[in-house]
């Protein structure tokens, strides 16, 4: 595993720091440990501790510019889904050590950083599908109610109501995707679940005759 020389070429290439603690069980924290010396931490250091006898087997530490670039989400973002148990059973420690590396260095050399965790995995997305697919039954159902009170056309609902399937599209159905990769078929996919749901409500016959059969 050749993480030592690509740390050295970070460092070396961007005066980003990024060390690594494996240990088992309790133990000092790094900054109590005789390695702090020999590291030499500052602002632009990130300290990664990976114990595998814990629940959870990744925690942080970072200096006050790497949290400017790297805020408190990204790293409980990557705790969620590299540290894990799920993960390091399927997976591996290495495996998730790696994962965990990589994923700091690509955010550290970006000139913003990151809020998220790059990459998508099979479980966010497919939460993702969900949510779009339920704000596209929302779209659906409120494109067929009856105009009724200050309500005059049945697209009217479909404002009134553009809070919820919003929040479900866009904020929980495409947003997390753009946000961590630029790959647009997932976003393409949540389009067609979210159009494919909102003609199945307001199509189904469930909720009485289809609009489409009334105007005839």
């Amino acid at each position: 595993m050749e993480v030592g020389s690509d740390l050295e070429a970070l460092q070396d290439i961007s005066d980003w720091k990024i060390r690594v603690l494996t240990r088992t069980g309790p133990s000092p924290s790094p900054s109590e440990n005789p390695l702090r010396d020999l590291w030499q931490p500052d602002d632009r250091t990130v300290i990664i501790v990976e114990d595998i006898s814990s629940p959870n087997i990744l925690n942080f530490g970072t200096g006050s510019i790497v949290a400017s670039r790297l805020p408190r989400q990204f790293f409980i973002e990557l705790q969620s889904r590299y540290g894990n148990q799920f993960f390091v059973s399927d997976e591996g420690y290495q495996t998730a050590l790696l994962n965990t590396i990589d994923a700091i260095k690509q955010c550290l050399v970006k000139e913003d950083g990151c809020n998220t965790v790059p990459g998508l995995t099979d479980d966010l997305y497919f939460l993702t599908l969900a949510t779009s697919m339920a704000g596209g039954a929302v779209f659906g159902f409120a494109a067929r109610l009856t105009p009724q009170g200050r309500v005059d056309e049945s697209w009217q609902w479909v404002v009134l109501l553009s809070p919820l399937w919003v929040l479900l599209f866009v904020l929980l159905g495409i947003l997390p995707i753009v946000g961590r990769t630029s790959d647009l078929e997932p976003v393409l996919k949540n389009g067609f679940g979210f159009l494919g749901a909102a003609a199945a409500f307001y199509l189904t016959p469930l909720f009485g005759k289809s609009p489409i059969g009334k105007n005839q």
